[in-house]
């Protein structure tokens, strides 16, 4: 008797909701490391030689206001997946939840937490001069 060869399994590809999940998780963590990482770049290096220029605060601005679409994005992404499970109790109830249910409780508040950072780290350059009390106190006459 033979036995039929088992054709080699092929790894199956993710399901929209795996993918909508993933970016409802890691969606605003990214984009607040990319803000990070620009707010260092652009105004810490800049600080060093002497002051920003408009182009550098264009650039502040302009990458601010993407990561903060992208963390907001992920949010919603995240909400959404989180009121349609059929599992939902409530935003703060995490009883007998499943594994999609959880990680987009998960992603929802930490793309709260992360949008409200990109946020006030987005506003302080213009609040605070973003090259210290050295700076400020080297422009006047």
């Amino acid at each position: 008797m033979r036995y039929a060869e088992a054709a080699p399994s092929r790894p199956e590809p993710p399901r929209p909701v795996e993918m909508r999940l993933l970016f409802g998780v890691l969606g605003a963590p990214i984009a607040w490391s990319v803000h990070e990482i620009m707010s260092v770049s652009v105004i810490g290096r800049r600080c060093e030689a002497g002051g920003l220029l408009p182009w550098q605060w264009a650039t502040f601005i302009g990458v601010s206001v993407l990561c903060l679409a992208v963390a907001v994005a992920a949010a919603l992404t995240a909400y959404r997946l989180f009121a349609a499970s059929p599992h939902q109790r409530g935003v703060l109830a995490s009883e007998g939840m499943n594994r999609v249910t959880f990680m987009a409780q998960l992603g929802f508040f930490l793309s709260l937490i992360l949008i409200a950072n990109i946020v006030f780290f987005g506003l302080v350059p213009g609040i605070v001069h973003p090259c210290g009390m050295d700076a400020i106190l080297t422009d006047r006459p």
